[in-house]
Order: structure tokens, then sequence, then C-alpha cells
């Protein structure tokens, strides 16, 4: 509603007055108890209001202690599936740290193996084969000489074939 003059403001006051009190244009109240019941309805939700609010009230108040409770009974519970998880991960470790090792030791005596073979073929090659160690020997000297390690001792030995001995101060 559009209010033009003041005497229009005045007007459109005493109306919203007259209305909100339950007095009518003939300044007689409407139905004779409305500002009762309005009343009436105002005590009633003022009561509603203060039960909602005593409700959410004491709803804080119960529900942050078992909130507390709540997050840390969840943080023990986190701290917990870490714990098992980390020594999951260490067990899982360890389990691969000895399967490698097994591993590496199966290779090693593979290569034992591989090496006994070797020693063995060229023990069995070098059995009645003098002529061979002879020569060997020979070239151990000459090798030797070119070393500088001139010095050769005799010395008789079982079967009264010479052994060489080096000197070794050189």
């Amino acid at each position: 509603m559009r209010v033009s003059s003041v005497e229009g403001i005045r007007f459109y006051i005493r109306r919203r007055i007259r209305y909100n009190t339950g007095v009518s244009r003939s300044r007689r109240p409407i139905l004779g108890s409305f500002s009762l019941i309005h009343m009436q309805n105002t005590t009633t939700q003022n009561f509603i209001f203060i039960c909602l609010l005593g409700a959410i009230i004491g709803g804080f108040a119960f529900g942050f202690p078992q909130y507390g409770v709540y997050t840390k009974t969840l943080n023990g519970k986190a701290q917990l599936q870490e714990a098992e998880f980390t020594r999951q991960v260490a067990v899982l470790e360890a389990k691969a740290k000895l399967d490698s090792a097994k591993e590496l030791a199966q290779a090693e005596v593979e290569r034992a193996k591989g090496v006994a073979e070797a020693n063995r073929i060229i023990g069995d090659s070098l059995k009645g084969n003098n002529d061979y160690l002879s020569y060997l020997w020979i070239t151990g000297l000459e090798e030797g000489n070119k070393n500088g390690n001139k010095t050769v001792y005799m010395i008789p030995t079982q079967g009264n074939i010479p052994a060489p001995v080096f000197n070794v101060d050189k």
C-alpha cells in the first residue's frame, strides 16, 4: 500500500495497531476473545521455543562429551590399524630378505660346485703329465726373471724331484 501524505501514514499506523490489539474499526474486540487467543498462542509458542532451546542445549551438553569419546575411539582404532599394517609390512620385508638370502646361498653353492668341477677337471688333466708341468715351471721362472726375481733355491724332496723355492725378499 502506498501512502503519500502524513495523514495517510497516521491512518496506516492506527489501523495496524487496531489489528494487532484485536480492536476493530468500531473500537470493539473482534469475536470478543481475539486478544486472549492471541496471548494463548504466544504463550504456547514461547513454551515450545523454550523446550526446543532446552533440548538443543541438553543435546549439546550430552553430545559433546560423547563426541569426544567417539573421536578418541576412532583415533585409537586408526592407530591400532596403522600399527597392524606396519607390523605386516615388517613381516613381509623379513620374509623377502629370507627368500633373497636363500636364493643367494643357493647361487653360491652352485658356483662352488662349478669351481670344484673345474678344479677336478684340471687336476685330472695334469695327472701323469709331467712334461706340461715342467713347461709351466719353466715359463714361471721366465716370468719371475722378468719381474726381478732371479733367485731359485732347489731343495730335494721325496722321489728326488726338486721343488723350486723363490726368493720371498723381493
